[in-house]
């Protein structure tokens, strides 16, 4: 192994950071976990700062 992270470690690690640690449910597919869930946020957030 290297003794730098490479560039799919990188990803694996915010891949796993958003799937463990942004989410709190297991049992749902992971891209569905936190891609959906998010986006509604982001657009309300704008939509009531606007």
């Amino acid at each position: 192994m290297p003794l730098y992270p490479t560039l799919e470690d990188l990803l694996v690690d915010q891949y796993q950071y958003q799937q463990y640690g942004s989410c709190s449910s297991h049992d749902s597919p992971p891209f569905r976990s936190t891609a959906e869930p998010s986006a509604p946020l982001y657009e309300s957030n704008s939509s009531v700062r606007e």
